[in-house]
């Protein structure tokens, strides 16, 4: 079984070995029967490693980007300009989030701690407390909750204003991937690679549901904006939907000739998207799981996806240190 704590290790060394970042011919959306209206924008180089991370601003006019090569980068969507870059982790950084006003943004490392930024960038605070790498972090959307996923099989709860550990979660048998929040911040939903996704509440730390279905540990996994639909991402090359409030599975998504390694919903909740091992980017129908759209472009395994809420951009983070914007036209 292949862990995205392996999977992982493995793009950052291989991606600070080749950077080149070039598209093969041919590269931009293949389009299917009622498929969106999908088209490549434009890549954004600059990165020496793989791209795990990746966060659009509220107007969606700038993107936020963590990678393996250390750093957290600030892009201009509509020129590709790079804005800004921090030293972030020397380590390697695995995931970022932010709060929904964007005034507060937090990074993971394979250094086992979180970070807090303001929105200038600064370093307001370190949280240490994981003894193995941090892969996987969420903000609530009111921004006073951070949750972290660690290759250490636990999940823990800070108060961001007091940078304080409020509980730790167990239950995983294995390294926990990735988290996030419901809408309203009272469940949190997590990854792991024994294959579970599991749902718990926040305000106790107490479990509620365990999704099972994969057959490979699951590498990320997504909320829908009504919060009543979970999307996980998988190595058994698979994206299965599931009923939040049954934990039901609801569907599965199949077409990724390898892993399946994150998944993402657009800001309707009508579109799923997914990036896998084999380097593309699919696009699902939320509703009836049938596949819309196979972007190609990237020459490596697509690390991390994210929708613009306010511009209809989808940026998708690589292996191959570079992040590539697409436009959705109208989804």
């Amino acid at each position: 079984m292949m862990t995205r704590a392996w999977f992982v290790l493995a793009a950052c060394s291989a991606a600070l070995a080749d950077t080149s970042g070039n598209a093969p011919r041919g590269a931009g959306a293949i389009g299917l029967k009622d498929a969106p209206k999908v088209g490549f924008l434009r890549a954004l180089t600059g990165h020496q490693g793989t791209v795990p991370g990746l966060l659009f601003s509220r107007d969606g006019k700038t993107l936020l980007s963590g990678s393996c090569d250390g750093t957290i980068r600030t892009w201009e969507t509509a020129t590709g300009n790079e804005t800004r870059s921090i030293a972030a982790c020397e380590a390697g950084v695995t995931d970022i989030d932010a709060s929904a006003d964007g005034k507060a943004f937090a990074s993971g490392g394979y250094d086992c701690k979180a970070k807090l930024w303001d929105a200038n960038g600064r370093e307001l605070a370190t949280l240490t407390g994981h003894k193995a790498t941090v892969f996987g972090i969420a903000m609530s959307r009111s921004g006073k909750l951070l949750a972290t996923a660690s290759n250490d099989a636990t999940i823990k709860i800070w108060d961001v204003a007091r940078a304080t550990e409020l509980r730790t979660l167990t239950g995983h048998t294995g390294p926990v991937s990735d988290v996030v929040f419901t809408p309203d911040g009272k469940l949190l939903i997590s990854a792991g690679s024994d294959h579970t996704a599991r749902v718990w509440d926040v305000s106790t730390g107490t479990e509620r549901l365990v999704l099972k279905g994969h057959t490979a540990g699951i590498v990320s996994v997504a909320i829908d904006p009504d919060g009543r639909v979970i999307a996980t991402s998988s190595n058994d090359k698979t994206v299965k939907l599931w009923e939040l409030s049954t934990g039901k599975e609801l569907r599965t998504l199949g077409g990724h000739e390898n892993g399946a390694l994150c998944v993402a919903f657009n800001p309707a909740g009508t579109v799923v998207a997914s990036g896998g091992q084999d380097s593309f980017v699919r696009l699902w129908d939320a509703r009836t799981g049938k596949e819309l759209a196979v972007l190609k472009g990237h020459t490596g395994p697509v690390r991390w996806i994210a929708f613009s809420e306010s511009t209809k951009v989808l940026a998708s983070g690589s292996w191959d240190s570079t992040i590539r914007l697409w436009g959705m036209g109208g989804r």
